[in-house]
């Protein structure tokens, strides 16, 4: 029976990487088959034959989340987060917003995983004061880690900026924006004088 094959762009979905980057760290390894890929044949490695960079990030997705095995990861690679709102329709303020709580929560997302949550925590609070120049309840610092956390999905890519958006962020007010809300403005006003007229 022969092992089980992955293509460079099964084994960067499962890394959080591009599949150039994969690629580079493939250039040396010959590849032990293919797959049809939408009908074309694709280079795919094996397991065994994956370099021990990538068999060591493997490991350590296997171990953040519930997978059985490295080989489950390449199976069911971590879906990675994508913004619902493109970020080129966020408000600039809004951006500005999720760039401090990264920082803020910078400190707290590097702590290795087998830290209590605890002081992850409280790591995260001290970040938040830092940040902000204020405090804010326990709840409120716990919930935008856990979301963080959440959105991540194992895969530590805590430098994407997607993670930090709040959950209905601002959207941008261009000319058919404004366009929009002033002629709901003006609907508005029109049904609320036809009522004062008929009473």
């Amino acid at each position: 029976m022969s092992a089980e094959v992955f293509t460079a762009h099964e084994i960067a979905l499962a890394l959080g990487k591009t599949r150039r980057a994969v690629r580079r760290l493939l250039a040396c390894v010959a590849p032990d088959g293919a797959k049809i890929v939408r009908g074309n044949s694709a280079s795919a490695w094996s397991l065994d034959a994956l370099p021990a960079a990538i068999r060591a990030e493997l490991r350590e997705i296997a171990g953040r989340k519930v997978y059985r095995s490295e080989a489950d990861v390449l199976r069911n690679p971590p879906e990675r987060y994508e913004s619902p709102t493109p970020l080129a329709d966020i408000d600039p303020g809004e951006l500005v917003k999720a760039q401090k709580l990264q920082r803020a929560l910078a400190a707290a997302l590097a702590l290795p995983g087998h830290v209590p949550p605890a002081e992850q925590a409280a790591r995260a609070m001290q970040g938040y004061r830092s940040e902000f120049g204020h405090g804010a309840s326990d709840r409120t610092v716990s919930d935008h880690l856990k979301r963080v956390i959440n959105r991540d999905g194992g895969l530590r890519e805590f430098h994407r900026i997607e993670l930090y958006i709040a959950e209905e962020p601002a959207l941008k007010r261009t000319p058919e924006r404004r366009a929009e809300r002033t002629k709901a403005r003006l609907s508005w006003e029109s049904r609320r004088l036809g009522i004062i007229r008929f009473d």
